[in-house]
């Protein structure tokens, strides 16, 4: 590239980091296969099963590597980024151009087509009123749904020597389930859903480079960021007091669940820690 453009320079205490625009990838490219079969067995009831093929030809992937901007920029490029710290005067400004000047490394993140892989699985349905059961129980409804997902496609370790390395795909679990009790009346509704997703990795690979666990140190090359397991549950509840006023009441996370992230499967150290906790609201509707 000649110039910056939409590029962008960061540097957070001693780690120089850039970020490149990549205007020549290619769009994701997959054959997908989709087979489903859907049963209606009662009113307002249906059981389903799907199975599902994902042949990826091609998918847009961040590759991380290292070096100085002399490896990525020509001469002119590399004083437009100098210029803006030009005239000003502050002791980080001055330390910048003199990293710049001496040509030190940078952390770059950059966007390449990686090469592909395959996703499948199946997912399980199932949604009925249960208005055979007696009484006040005929007002019952359940929604229960179950995914499984195998992946393995294939990622950029080193785009200097064609190093590539195999992972599932990122950000999917291989086992989700979700489970929904409501219950409808003529003036009142009331729901409690549950969702458990299965520990996934989000990152892959930690850096560019070619090396396999235990190999370097700092950081390890070959290896993942993952989110560990989460279980919520949630529920809400609504009284129509007049055809104009609806009361509210909603609970979040009754199951207090942390978001937990960590690195490094074999050993793993913890790079995220969220914890939103229990969350209570109450509300009103008027509608007229």
């Amino acid at each position: 590239p000649t110039g910056i453009g939409q590029d962008a320079a960061q540097f957070n205490g001693s780690n120089a980091a850039i970020t490149l625009g990549n205007t020549r990838l290619k769009p994701f490219i997959a054959d997908n296969y989709d087979l489903s079969l859907e049963w209606y067995f009662a009113p307002d009831a249906v059981a389903s099963v799907a199975v599902f093929r994902k042949n990826i030809g091609s998918f847009p992937q961040v590759v991380l590597t290292e070096g100085p901007l002399s490896s990525i920029f020509d001469a002119a490029a590399i004083a437009n980024l100098r210029a803006t710290y030009d005239g000003l005067t502050d002791d980080q400004s001055a330390s910048r151009r003199a990293y710049i000047d001496a040509d030190l490394p940078f952390q770059i993140r950059s966007y390449r087509d990686a090469p592909g892989g395959s996703l499948e699985g199946i997912e399980l349905s199932y949604q009925q009123n249960l208005t055979f059961l007696p009484g006040f129980l005929k007002n019952l409804g359940v929604q229960a749904n179950y995914t499984y997902i195998d992946s393995s496609l294939t990622y950029i370790l080193d785009p200097a020597t064609n190093t590539t390395g195999e992972a599932p795909f990122l950000g999917a679990s291989p086992n989700a389930f979700n489970l929904t009790v409501y219950y409808d009346a003529e003036r009142w509704t009331a729901r409690l859903s549950s969702a458990y997703r299965a520990e996934y990795k989000t990152t892959y690979p930690l850096a560019g480079g070619s090396c396999d666990p235990g190999i370097c140190d700092s950081p390890l090359i070959n290896d993942f960021v993952s989110s560990d397991a989460t279980f919520n549950l949630d529920a809400s509840f609504t009284y129509k007091l007049t055809p104009h006023v609806t009361l509210t009441a909603e609970a979040l996370n009754l199951t207090d669940q942390a978001d937990i992230r960590y690195g490094y499967d074999a050993d793993p150290i913890v790079s995220s820690y969220s914890a939103p906790g229990r969350q209570f609201f109450i509300g009103a509707r008027f509608v007229y």
